[in-house]
């Protein structure tokens, strides 16, 4: 049985909604860690993680959505990680932090995607050239014959991109989570390609 794959994204329609790690000199390591996989965790657990909310979030409307974007790392709601995070314990590693929203902190989670499958199809995605003549994936297509089971899962050598399956879009249901699912091979403006 192949899952069905989806893209995330927040709640929030508004052009400014995503969440940016507040300090700047170090939003590369946080990166590093959240979306490479680089980092000593311990090196993480010393730092203060705090993310700032962009414009489009307000004190009335953070609770439309249980997922913020950030270029840092993937940011999951309190409810998520209450209702789930013990599900999905076998494919992330939950690090509690701060968004700033309106000058108030908020408490949500750092999420680092642990698990890693073969899932980006190398053949079928579109790439394009830096100026040192290195290809990189513009919009990636995913496997459509991906038999493990999943809840969200990392591409095991393009580590930027990521997926979530129809398990974790049933239990985002059943527990009234709210997170925008886009089936992944019909997303092609979504790419996690933070590079």
């Amino acid at each position: 049985m192949s899952l069905k794959l989806y893209s995330i994204s927040t709640m929030l329609n508004h052009p400014d909604n995503l969440a940016k790690f507040r300090q700047t000199n170090s939003a590369k390591d946080i990166f590093a860690f959240f979306h490479l996989n680089r980092g000593a965790e311990r090196e993480i657990m010393k730092r203060r993680l705090e993310f700032i909310a962009a414009s489009g979030y307000t004190l009335e409307n953070i609770d439309i959505t249980d997922y913020i974007y950030s270029p840092s790392a993937l940011l999951f709601s309190a409810r998520i990680v209450d209702k789930i995070g013990d599900t999905m314990k076998n494919d992330i590693k939950v690090f509690p932090c701060t968004v700033i929203c309106q000058g108030e902190k908020l408490s949500w989670n750092a999420v680092q995607i642990t698990r890693q499958l073969s899932i980006v199809d190398m053949e079928k995605s579109t790439y394009r050239t830096l100026a040192d003549g290195e290809k990189v994936i513009k919009f990636a297509r995913y496997k459509e014959d991906i038999n493990e089971v999943f809840y969200i899962t990392r591409d095991s050598k393009n580590i930027t991109h990521f997926v979530v399956s129809e398990l974790f879009r049933k239990l985002c249901e059943e527990n009234e989570l709210k997170i925008s699912f886009q089936e992944a091979n019909n997303n092609l403006s979504y790419c996690h390609n933070f590079l």
